[in-house]
């Protein structure tokens, strides 16, 4: 009787495991820079090792890497890579601030590194996994954080008399960020814990807590973006569990006891929500005055008008983007939170417009999905990139890719088994 033998390479199980340490070890890195910040010149040596290390995952790979990828997107790489020492040349960049020009990379290289070291179901359930528990530890400390340590300040950028996110209902306290620095990114990493725990249907009680201490960091972080996100996963994930048996039923009573339990030990989350509540304008719009009026929609769209019109008017700025601390302001609004446009500003228009076409929507093509979780995925990504510089927070990058490829979604165009 003859059976099947699959030779498995051991070298190639190593490499994988390899990718899957440093994926493992990367928010890490970033938590021990803010404790302890070594210098490489003017990058921080933390994150410079791990971009190495992810470099190198890639280097191992290197035939499957390129196959990958294609020709059309390691072209439009091979031209942004000519475009930087000719930025330099003109003047608008210099060495120090060549590290702000990654935003051109990192998405392609994390979509890379997943399609040829996580291409079955077992190294995608690694990678959930580890994306899931990364989250967990994330939500914890920013929930610590907030509650017993909220006057150290963990970013230097953002020293306490001038922290934007200040909660003035909550004395002392501001939006979490965690080691993060930013409170936006903060939410928005965590999302990528609740839809890698919602889209892969783990339903056991475990899991139903992880995912509600998750919930309860991006509250914490009173990014509306994130929080409108993280409201809707959980009523899609309560919803699902209300069709479960009894024994789902008993669990989902238990997790709500917990949380009424948690809630009524934290003395300041009320006061946070109100917080929140009057920041979003919410309170303005159930009055009935206008919702274009609030800045819940209105506010970053006369930044990106001033960002457009710079770009687009003279050829300097279309072709070349925006020069080295150049400040897009006009008649005292100036542009932020956009990735697109930050795009445009490092590497000129038609170059940016090139990435869009040929490395974004290849690697998460806009089409019609058959789930609506998955949808609403798509529907966070782009979002996000449109109204923050995403691009720029490698870590929620590589976090929700990670998820769109254990999910399959937006794979499937290209063809998640070749590499043609």
């Amino acid at each position: 009787m003859n059976k099947e033998f699959n030779y498995v390479n051991p070298f190639t199980i190593k490499k994988s495991y390899i990718f899957f340490a440093v994926l493992f070890i990367y928010q890490y890195m970033i938590m021990s820079s803010v404790f302890y910040n070594l210098r490489f010149g003017s990058a921080n040596l933390q994150i410079t090792i791990i971009t190495l290390l992810f470099i190198f995952c890639a280097y191992l790979s290197g035939p499957k890497i390129i196959k990958s990828l294609g020709w059309k997107v390691i072209l439009v790489l091979y031209l942004g890579l000519i475009f930087i020492p000719l930025k330099i040349l003109i003047g608008q960049l210099d060495i120090i601030s060549i590290q702000g020009m990654r935003l051109f990379y990192m998405l392609p290289l994390f979509w890379s590194l997943y399609r040829v070291y996580a291409d079955d179901d077992k190294s995608k359930d690694k990678v959930n996994k580890i994306i899931i528990w990364n989250c967990l530890f994330i939500a914890i400390f920013g929930i610590i954080h907030f509650f017993f340590f909220p006057s150290v300040v963990l970013s230097e950028s953002l020293p306490p008399e001038v922290q934007a996110g200040n909660i003035y209902r909550v004395p002392g306290h501001f939006q979490e960020a965690a080691f993060f620095g930013n409170s936006s990114a903060y939410g928005c990493i965590l999302l990528t814990g609740l839809f890698g725990i919602y889209l892969s249907k783990k339903k056991d009680l475990l899991y139903s807590i992880i995912f509600i201490v998750i919930l309860l960091g991006v509250f914490l972080s009173v990014s509306r973006w994130a929080t409108l996100f993280g409201v809707i996963v959980f009523v899609m994930f309560i919803k699902d569990k209300l069709k479960l048996r009894m024994r789902s039923l008993l669990q989902l009573f238990l997790i709500l006891i917990l949380l009424i339990f948690i809630l009524s030990k934290l003395p300041y989350f009320s006061l946070t929500l109100q917080y929140a509540f009057e920041k979003w304008g919410l309170s303005a719009i159930l009055s009935g005055e206008s919702i274009i009026e609030q800045r819940i929609y209105a506010g970053r769209f006369p930044g990106y008008g001033v960002a457009l019109k710079i770009l687009f008017g003279d050829l300097s700025h279309f072709f070349s983007g925006g020069p080295q601390m150049e400040d897009f302001i006009i008649n005292g609004i100036n542009f932020s939170d956009n990735s697109f446009i930050f795009l445009a500003i490092g590497y000129g228009v038609p170059l940016a417009i090139l990435w869009i076409l040929i490395v974004l929507f290849k690697m998460v093509p806009i089409q019609l999905i058959k789930t609506k979780a998955q949808f609403l995925l798509l529907i966070f990504f782009y979002g996000t990139i449109f109204s923050t510089p995403a691009l720029f927070w490698d870590i929620w990058v590589l976090y929700v890719l990670g998820i769109m490829h254990v999910t399959s979604m937006g794979t499937t165009a290209c063809g998640i088994n070749n590499y043609g």
